[in-house]
């Protein structure tokens, strides 16, 4: 099969053929259909500090966001049927520990993570756990399905609070995420300042674009592009405007 592999440690990456993986006993095999591009990933290819101490070994497929089809199940698994659609949750987790055990899986201490740990999803097929996998109606748009993990991190976190009235910074919200960040706080009755480093037009223009459907709402949001602004000044700019900040979403 296909896969973008990280060949040897250092920066760069190989597209290259390679034998497909079979699913454990325990897991299920996906048909990558869609896959996007993380942070992760371009940390990955460029080898900075953190990916030179996250990966452990050499070749590795990298990548984590996808949307695809079964077509393998182990034969431990009942939950996941061949011909699912699915999408999956890139943090494999012991099951074992303290936290797990009291329910705080995503504090497990021995997390593995999908294309950073072990073998990703941007190649032809992934396997991951079976408990790892959701199962999409037949209804989700496939690019939809390929973002799922960081949306839900998004709308997880925004139901986690009562937001009406808070003040919210969210920073990076040129990106993608970092501007569903800020139209969900704002949709539950936060006020956002929607930060951008103003390094690019599609950043500017993404932030921009938050900002203004924000307000076309009935919310309230402003914005700052200053690529030269650290943290405390970001967060004195909302002080000035709003007179205080409850939360800060660093993207």
């Amino acid at each position: 099969m296909r896969a973008l592999v990280k060949p040897r440690r250092g920066p760069g990456l190989e597209l290259t053929d390679i034998p497909e993986p079979h699913a454990g006993d325990d897991e299920v095999r996906v048909r990558v259909l869609r896959a996007g591009l993380c942070g992760t990933d371009l940390h990955l290819h460029g080898w900075d500090d953190w990916a030179a101490g996250a990966v452990p070994s050499t070749p590795q497929i990298i990548g984590h966001e996808f949307y695809g089809e079964v077509d393998e199940v182990g034969r431990n698994v009942t939950s996941v049927r061949v011909g699912d659609r699915v999408s999956g949750e890139g943090h494999i987790v012991c099951g074992t520990c303290r936290n797990c055990r009291a329910g705080r899986r995503h504090l497990c201490i021995n997390t593995i993570g999908v294309g950073v740990n072990r073998d990703g999803a941007l190649a032809d097929h992934v396997v991951i756990p079976a408990t790892n996998v959701w199962v999409h109606h037949d209804d989700i748009d496939p690019d939809l399905g390929a973002v799922f993990d960081p949306l839900g991190n998004a709308v997880h976190t925004t139901l986690s609070f009562p937001l009406a009235g808070e003040d919210v910074v969210v920073t990076g919200a040129g990106g993608g995420l970092g501007k569903t960040y800020a139209l969900f706080y704002a949709s539950r009755g936060a006020k956002v300042l929607v930060n951008d480093l103003g390094t690019t037009p599609d950043g500017k223009k993404a932030a921009d674009l938050a900002v203004e459907q924000i307000t076309q709402a009935g919310g309230e949001a402003i914005a700052n592009y200053d690529s030269n602004t650290q943290g405390a000044k970001i967060i004195q700019q909302a002080i000035d405007k709003w007179g205080r900040v409850d939360i800060l979403i660093n993207n």
